[in-house]
């Protein structure tokens, strides 16, 4: 029976003139912390929506094509199996659409 190695995949860089090793696994991990976190940016314009039930300035038509622009992204992430991208996308157009819904109720 064979015994797979272990693979482990580096960024190299050089700093100073040495060569600095990255893993790709730690790469993963702040893309994937990114993916939850960027989306959560939008919490103070959600909060000023539903709290102060306040929509000027809001264009319907622009959240609305921001929103549309996630799903090629969603999907590739989808197909390529790159969760990051698939997570960052959704969470986007989670919160996309509740500002949508928000513009919608109160304009």
């Amino acid at each position: 029976m064979q015994h797979k190695k272990a693979h482990h995949t580096f960024l190299v860089k050089k700093v100073d003139g040495k060569e600095q090793k990255t893993s790709i696994k730690t790469l993963d991990h702040i893309c994937g912390f990114f993916s939850i976190a960027m989306p959560l940016t939008t919490l103070p314009q959600i909060i000023k929506i539903y709290v102060e039930k306040d929509v000027a300035g809001l264009s319907l038509l622009y959240w609305v094509l921001y929103t549309m622009s996630c799903i090629p992204f969603l999907l590739y992430g989808i197909v390529h199996k790159a969760k990051p991208v698939a997570i960052l996308n959704l969470s986007w157009m989670v919160v996309n659409l509740v500002i949508i819904v928000g513009i919608l109720l109160y304009r």
